[in-house]
């Protein structure tokens, strides 16, 4: 028997609520000029901890993955990552983190790499037994078939569909 750890992202890959920097979406971007009438990095940074914190709550670990994206949401890259790094700065240097929070740039396999360790450490990683076939992305809505650990079961259930039509 192998493992294979695996993880559930909060919000798909979607930016937390609030926070798209794209032109399709209609969040406020940073104003991080304190001399500007509109400026609102406090603001801004709070709900984002907020975030990060409700986040937290689903997760047995201090490492939380904060993705920021989504399907056709980088039309304006150079948008999100000035946002982005004004985000990180601000938070990392806010006062109003009282909290251990510190945020920065990751990869996938920098972040799973922290979970293991963490888990090897503490033991506290949630594992889970059986069989991880269905891959639901909304209330009932089911993707059978996009990962699968059953290829037989997936090959019958094709000559099945070919021989059914």
């Amino acid at each position: 028997m192998s493992d294979i750890m695996t993880h559930t992202l909060f919000n798909l890959y979607n930016a937390p609520d609030g926070f798209c920097f794209d032109f399709l979406c209609n969040d406020e971007p940073i104003i991080d000029d304190p001399d500007n009438k509109v400026y609102n990095a406090d603001k801004r940074v709070n709900d984002f901890i907020s975030q990060i914190e409700r986040q937290a709550k689903y997760y047995d670990h201090d490492n939380i993955m904060v993705t920021m994206g989504g399907d056709f949401t980088y039309q304006s890259a150079a948008n999100w990552f000035m946002n982005m790094d004004k985000l990180i700065n601000h938070v990392n240097t806010h006062p109003a983190n009282l909290s251990d929070i510190n945020i920065f740039y990751s990869t996938p396999s920098c972040y799973l790499k922290a979970i293991y360790l963490y888990g090897r450490r503490d033991k506290a990683v949630y594992t889970e037994k059986g069989d991880q076939l269905p891959y639901g992305s909304d209330a009932l809505t089911y993707w059978t078939g996009y990962y699968t650990s059953r290829p037989s079961l997936k090959y019958f259930a094709r000559r099945a569909h070919v021989f059914l039509q």
